[in-house]
């Protein structure tokens, strides 16, 4: 498929079709969901209190999924919940735990063993081994 040959368009040109654009921009703006909630946030909303209380009592967001998706066969992703739970209930983030030093130690990888080589005193040693 050949592309498209981009052409310079000149001022008149631009100024001419601006409004054409402007009313084709306005028509998609209308067919977008901005300002209409997703069903998923709308229903966390309804659910909220049990959501914040399973999080304050550490239940995963995972699990907060796999319950929705069990008892309301509403699927509901855990990058939802979370966000949901930041943004709407503010939940903090939770944090990694840092590893400590004997953690660490522990997961080293060993290191590689080179093998030995034998060194000989000169080249005329080597060629009387042969």
């Amino acid at each position: 498929m050949a592309k498209a040959k981009v052409r310079q368009l000149t001022k008149e040109e631009i100024e001419a079709k601006k409004e054409a654009f402007k009313s084709k921009v306005s028509e998609s703006e209308k067919r977008t969901s901005q300002g209409r909630p997703s069903p998923a946030k709308e229903f966390l909303k309804e659910v909220k209190d049990i959501i914040k209380s399973a999080i304050d009592n550490n239940v995963s967001y995972k699990q907060l999924s796999k319950d929705i998706l069990d008892i309301y066969n509403f699927k509901v992703s855990e990058q939802t919940i979370r966000a949901f739970a930041h943004t709407v209930l503010g939940v903090e983030k939770r944090t990694k735990k840092k590893t400590t030093t004997s953690q660490k130690e522990a997961h080293k990888p060993l290191k590689s063993q080179e093998p030995t080589r034998k060194e000989s005193s000169s080249f005329e040693d080597t060629l009387k081994n042969i």
